[in-house]
């Protein structure tokens, strides 16, 4: 794999996390 894939695959990553940890954050508000 190149750069460009390693970059852009960390990019997505972090980005699911970020999601889970943000609706992990409104289930706890919610419940």
């Amino acid at each position: 794999m190149g750069i460009l894939e390693s970059y852009v695959l960390d990019e997505i990553d972090s980005g699911v996390a970020f999601v889970a940890t943000q609706v992990g954050e409104l289930m706890k508000r919610n419940i």
